[in-house]
């Protein structure tokens, strides 16, 4: 997934500010990304070895003015990624993270994607907060929890529902066009259930 041209430019102004990339590379280092193939530039950074990952991590943290994390190697909870359509997560490029009383935080690649808050109100009533990751370890984050996670089926909903706050995030209008025939959420795949009510017993830990 492309990163915006204004992403790419805030992004490297701060490595240059600190001196991770010469700011007399810039220009070419953008036209370098601009003419490759579909990838988001913190992978092309990555993948070019032109940053470390703590630094491009601290790099975008600065940018988007949000926490960051290194997905690898982190647990994520089964129920949270349950909630969710697998291309929905891939197609955006965010992983629900964690729940606390009813704030649930995403990683996301681009956590100002102006209809990602919209989106993922589709699939829970949780308030929202927000992270920064890299792309490709989010996606592979991803992968890897369907790839194992083929047979588990998240705990029966019993107790009271969790409602959301109100007016802190906006649901999207499935009659217009905000979204393409593929991202229709609820009709994604049968598989994965479309929940917007939630309750603590859910969140049992395994």
């Amino acid at each position: 997934m492309k990163n915006s041209n204004k992403a790419i430019e805030g992004i490297s102004l701060i490595l240059a500010r600190h001196k991770l990339v010469p700011m007399d590379e810039l220009q070419a280092l953008m036209h370098t990304y601009k003419s490759s193939d579909d990838i988001a530039f913190e992978d092309f950074l990555i993948e070019e070895d032109l940053v470390t990952k703590d630094d491009l991590l601290q790099a975008m943290s600065e940018y988007y003015s949000v926490p960051a994390l290194d997905v690898v190697g982190e647990f994520f909870d089964h129920y949270l990624l349950s909630l969710f359509p697998k291309n929905i997560l891939l197609r955006f490029a965010f992983i629900p993270y964690t729940r606390q009383a009813d704030i649930l935080t995403i990683v996301a690649a681009e956590p100002d994607y102006p209809e990602l808050a919209r989106i993922i109100s589709q699939f829970i009533t949780h308030d929202l907060a927000f992270m920064v990751g890299l792309n490709n370890d989010i996606i592979e984050s991803v992968n890897e929890f369907y790839d194992e996670s083929i047979t588990y089926q998240p705990n029966h909903i019993a107790n009271a529902q969790m409602e959301r706050s109100a007016g802190s995030v906006h649901p999207m209008d499935l009659s217009g066009d905000d979204l393409l025939e593929d991202q229709q959420p609820c009709l994604l795949d049968e598989n994965i259930p479309c929940i917007i009510e939630e309750n603590d017993d859910d969140y049992e830990t395994f």
